[in-house]
């Protein structure tokens, strides 16, 4: 329909004159906004990523971002075939009386394996975090299986 009425781009402006918007000759440029559910094929190149932190810790909804800060008993996604996801864990042990960081699966057939683990070794349903950890989840025959690492800073 744009294209019978002759548009070559679309522009907006702020109240300046800077453009904050354009999509011309196939290139999209965007000043600020809020995309969501956005699939993209092809390479992403990034200056800087923030993440926002997880804010559900219930112990029962699934998680809603990449991150998770703070103790609480956090529930991470099933994910389907073909699908990975990177979980970034950051519990900073301040006192003794510190809360753990507790993870389980969404499904009651998600796993939890320690990388460096063997394969067919028994796996966990739940972990329990204190300090940093990451884990990359993927789908296996039907149930996620999260490998997890601490990472730890090797000091005396």
């Amino acid at each position: 329909m744009v294209e019978n009425l002759g548009v070559r781009a679309i522009e907006m402006k702020d109240k300046d004159g800077n453009v904050v918007f354009r999509a011309k000759d196939g290139d999209l440029v965007c000043k600020g906004g809020i995309f969501q559910n956005v699939s993209v094929s092809g390479d992403v190149s990034v200056g800087r990523l923030r993440y926002n932190v997880n804010t559900v810790t219930d112990g029962t909804s699934v998680i809603n971002g990449s991150f998770i800060r703070g103790g609480g008993t956090y529930v991470l996604p099933h994910l389907k075939d073909e699908e990975f996801m990177r979980i970034v864990v950051f519990n900073p042990i301040i006192t003794r009386s510190s809360p753990p960081t507790e993870l389980k699966g969404e499904e009651k057939m998600d796993e939890f394996m320690e990388a460096g683990s063997s394969f067919s070794t028994n796996r966990e349903t739940t972990i329990v975090v204190e300090g940093w950890c990451e884990l990359i989840g993927t789908n296996h025959l039907g149930h996620t299986i999260w490998v997890y690492n601490n990472v730890e800073n090797n000091q005396n």
